[in-house]
């Protein structure tokens, strides 16, 4: 998937990093007519120069102590992208807090805007929600995510785990749709998606369930080093792999479980 990486470095909430296992995703979508990705994401390679330098890479955006993972919006050529600023696995400052807790924490949902527009553009709404779709489904399939765990942060209030926001229902309603519809969209199109991934990887030595071990020379999907201890386990293969990423997560004995990606080139199938 085409996505932005630009991290928000100087923002509070990427500065103080809490590290999250993702649960769930929140869907919210920003209440300003502004439909650039530039009012917020610093990256003018991409999504063109903020004249007011008021994007979100700084200590306290608009004076306020706030970040989510990603914005969809218009990017310096009008196209509709994704654009990430916090790494996945940092917890967000998105969704406030309510009344039994937060979902930016406990438990923690990754977080995405879609940028608004002045609510009328019929075309753009459907560019932005369906490329949202599309990011649901990734970020189901990375990280196992039930479908019915995505959120709208006005659900997310109803729930007790927000603050008091509408978003972004009361923009979906304007074209008779409601996050229930978006999350059928996400549910066909991650069952259609399973089905081409087992497809295309029904020939892959590599599957789901399979007991594997690790090449000496073996790294995460994040280029980050594997332990020796991770390395002289053999490991289950959770879910079916998609392109060359694969996630390891039980171990033999079933009594660990790390759920970590890796390329499928440093696993070999335990014969036993």
């Amino acid at each position: 998937m085409d996505i932005i990486k630009s991290m928000a470095v100087k923002n509070l909430c990427y500065i103080t990093g809490k590290k999250m296992t993702p649960q769930g995703i929140i869907v919210h979508s920003t209440g300003a007519n502004n439909p650039y990705l530039k009012r917020y994401v610093d990256c003018p390679s991409e999504v063109g120069v903020n004249e007011y330098d008021n994007h979100w890479n700084t200590a306290k955006p608009d004076g306020r102590s706030v970040c989510v993972h990603a914005f969809i919006g218009y990017d310096k050529n009008n196209k509709v992208r994704i654009a990430e600023i916090l790494p996945l696995d940092i917890c967000a400052w998105g969704v406030g807090w309510g009344i039994n807790g937060s979902y930016n924490y406990s438990p923690a949902y990754i977080q995405f805007e879609i940028c608004e527009d002045d609510l009328t553009g019929k075309t753009y709404y459907r560019k932005a929600f369906d490329l949202a779709v599309k990011y649901c489904v990734m970020l189901c399939k990375m990280y196992g995510i039930p479908v019915d765990n995505i959120k709208s942060h006005r659900e997310a209030h109803i729930e007790g785990y927000g603050s008091n926001h509408g978003d972004p229902e009361h923009w979906m309603k304007k074209f008779g749709e409601t996050m229930d519809d978006f999350r059928k969209k996400v549910s066909k199109s991650l069952n259609s998606s399973e089905k081409d991934d087992a497809k295309t990887f029904s020939s892959c030595e590599i599957q789901r369930g399979m007991l594997v071990s690790l090449t000496p020379d073996a790294v995460y999907y994040n280029n980050k080093k594997v332990p020796e201890w991770v390395k002289a386990q053999n490991w289950y293969v959770k879910d079916i792999p998609i392109g060359d990423r694969a996630v390891i997560d039980d171990n033999e004995s079933r009594n660990l479980s790390i759920c970590s990606a890796i390329n499928i080139k440093y696993l070999k199938a335990v014969k036993k």
